[in-house]
């Protein structure tokens, strides 16, 4: 998404400059709107022709004033990311300072404004003071508990479905296909079946 740039110069050498430097990046006739003083056009008028080059109304009235006054206008419609780079060439060439107040920045409420209001508020766990959730320090297992979810403490998988734990019986698996242990009778099982020598011998 392109957006709209707009300086204002107080000669039109420096203008022509600024516009050079804009075609040295790359851009064509059609991104670039050059508007200079006329003693004919009305202040109407100057406006109209810098709203076509993408600049708001209410903005391009105030240009319009400028201009008037005879100050020269430069608009380039910049590609996505190259508004940095395309202000940098263009403000090489001492713009007038800009007639448009800057759009005031937004106003983030401060964590101050929620500890008056908020019960119980915890410094050190802003964001659940504000949202009234319990900290970890006050429940150990908040998130089991608010979905009502079992803890590793109280619930077994394997008891659920019926197998032995390892708690409850250290050889399961052999004990429930007849095996022999290593530990009960043979430290050497599988080289026996195979007839195959072990290493102490």
């Amino acid at each position: 998404m392109a957006s709209i740039i707009a300086k204002l110069y107080s000669s039109a050498d420096k203008a022509a400059a600024a516009v050079k430097e804009l075609k040295n990046l790359g851009y064509g006739d059609s991104d670039v709107t050059l508007v200079a003083p006329s003693g004919v056009s009305t202040a109407e008028e100057v406006a109209a022709g810098i709203a076509q080059a993408g600049v708001s109304k209410a903005d391009a009235a105030v240009y319009a004033a400028e201009v008037k006054k005879g100050a020269t206008l430069v608009a380039v419609s910049a590609a996505f990311g190259a508004g940095v780079r395309t202000t940098a060439a263009l403000d090489k060439h001492e713009p007038l300072p800009s007639p448009i107040a800057p759009a005031p920045a937004p106003v983030i409420p401060s964590l101050k404004s929620f500890t008056s209001s908020t019960p119980n508020y915890d410094e050190a766990a802003p964001l659940s003071s504000m949202m009234q959730w319990k900290t970890s320090h006050t429940d150990s297992t908040p998130f089991s508990n608010f979905l009502n979810f079992p803890t590793l403490s109280d619930f077994s998988f394997s008891r659920k479905f019926g197998f032995a734990e390892l708690s409850d019986d250290a050889a399961p698996l052999s004990k429930r296909f007849g095996w022999p242990l290593l530990r009960d009778d043979d430290p050497t099982p599988l080289s026996k079946k195979f007839n195959w020598p072990v290493l102490r011998d």
